[in-house]
């Protein structure tokens, strides 16, 4: 599900169901893209609520924490090694005397005194359960940029919009837009904590 539909960009902008949606899905498209390449998102998109999500992570070397693409609703399995497909060690994800995580969080935190990656490259894969990542400030910001092409198009297309007597890019009304540079300061990857 993407991080803002057609009906709920529809709603924003008032207008009746049917009205223009190749356009605002296209809009919608090209401005949730825009947002998920500012914050570092292309990899790891806003998502719904996902179940079995595999991840492979190479950590760096020393380190206690590893930090997931989204938040934690539950932990499967975790497996390490340098084979990521013959694993050298299982951990059981309830084994709080091991790795501890808070649901909602990101990150999963080795208790037992071992690092995720010693003094050897090691592969970490985890399967786990995520919850919701569709922030209340993300949408809006979305919401707010294709609501101002949108009224401002023209026949220049989504490139570039008149608002008033001015001629805009999308790129320049993001940087003019304070609720879209506090959304992606708020998200932009490693500001998770």
């Amino acid at each position: 599900m993407p991080l803002v539909t057609y009906d709920e960009q529809r709603l924003f902008l008032d207008l009746p169901a049917g009205t223009d949606q190749t356009v605002i899905q296209d809009l919608l498209t090209e401005t949730i893209t825009l947002f998920e390449k500012e914050v570092g998102r292309t990899t790891a998109p806003f998502s719904a609520a996902l179940t079995a999500r595999t991840e492979i992570h190479q950590p760096s070397e020393g380190s206690r924490i590893l930090t997931l693409d989204y938040p934690i609703a539950s932990v499967t399995s975790i497996a390490l090694g340098r084979d990521v497909n013959a694993p050298d060690e299982t951990i059981l994800p309830g084994d709080a005397t091991t790795v501890v995580w808070q649901a909602g969080d990101r990150d999963l935190i080795r208790v037992d005194g071992s690092y995720w990656r010693g003094w050897y490259p090691r592969w970490v894969k985890v399967v786990y359960n995520t919850q919701d990542d569709q922030p209340a400030d993300a949408k809006l910001a979305v919401k707010r940029m294709v609501a101002t092409v949108y009224q401002g198009r023209g026949k220049e297309g989504f490139t570039s919009f008149t608002h008033g007597s001015r001629s805009w890019t999308i790129a320049e009304a993001t940087e003019q837009d304070m609720v879209w540079q506090k959304a992606v300061n708020a998200h932009r990857r490693g500001w998770f904590r």
